[in-house]
């Protein structure tokens, strides 16, 4: 696997490639967002490592342009800074994961493989939430009316989409908070990681014919507009482990 890793810490940098490289990816370096931005904009990667503050442009920057971009690649953040507010602003930004600085190899090399093996089984398929169709590789959300074109067109992450993965099966009815974060995360997390997830997801899938709802005290509900509760299914919306590939498409 193709692993960029970002950090402006000359020690850790090197630690940090010798652990990936060890575990037989090839890694690419840099030391500060700026040249992140370059390398991205040049080739793609299978997992950027990214660290949150670095000179020049930040890793919080780095990872909301590529995100603006239309680059879905998973992003682990690294951050030394132990702060709810660092956490939220993590995943706001479009991060899929983060640990917190200093961490062990073992922490840092679990989350790395959790992100690839999600990222290699992810099907190459286009999957239909309400009027949007989803490339399920890319994360690009696109409409189903050849008339409309959206513009930016929304880009979904891979967190994003194992989010709407588990709500869309049971599309109408609550999904509670533990299951999501079981499902999602696969490990420890708050219920305000949830919630920032969820906030930067309700905004991007305005205009896409389904919603996102917080039910308190109890979970999440996907809502698919304009569809009674026994017609959820007919609009589209379907678990990602079901979709089918449209004409054309690809499978790997």
């Amino acid at each position: 696997m193709e692993i960029l890793i970002a950090e402006d810490d000359p020690e850790m940098l090197a630690l940090y490639a010798r652990i990936m490289r060890a575990e037989g990816h090839t890694v690419t370096t840099c030391q500060d967002g700026a040249d992140a931005l370059a390398l991205l904009s040049e080739r793609r990667f299978d997992l950027i490592v990214l660290d949150l503050k670095m000179p020049v442009v930040s890793g919080f920057d780095v990872c909301r342009h590529i995100r603006s971009a239309g680059d879905a690649t998973p992003v682990l953040a690294l951050t030394g800074m132990m702060t709810e507010q660092a956490e939220l602003e993590a995943l706001g930004s479009g991060a899929d994961d983060y640990v917190t600085k200093p961490c062990s190899i073992d922490r840092l090399l679990a989350r790395t493989h959790a992100l690839l093996r999600r990222a290699e089984l992810r099907a190459p398929v286009r999957w239909k939430l309400g009027s949007w169709e989803v490339d399920l590789e890319t994360g690009i959300a696109s409409s189903t009316d050849p008339q409309v074109t959206l513009h930016p067109a929304p880009v979904l992450t891979p967190l994003e989409l194992r989010l709407l993965r588990c709500l869309s099966d049971r599309a109408g009815s609550v999904v509670p908070r533990d299951e999501l974060l079981s499902v999602c995360w696969r490990g420890e997390r708050s219920d305000n990681a949830l919630a920032a997830v969820a906030m930067r997801l309700r905004k991007k899938l305005r205009g896409s014919g389904v919603s996102l709802r917080a039910v308190r005290h109890r979970g999440l509900m996907l809502y698919v507009h304009g569809s009674g509760p026994t017609a959820r299914r007919a609009s589209g919306v379907r678990p990602l482990h079901a979709a089918r590939p449209l004409a054309g498409a690809r499978r790997a």
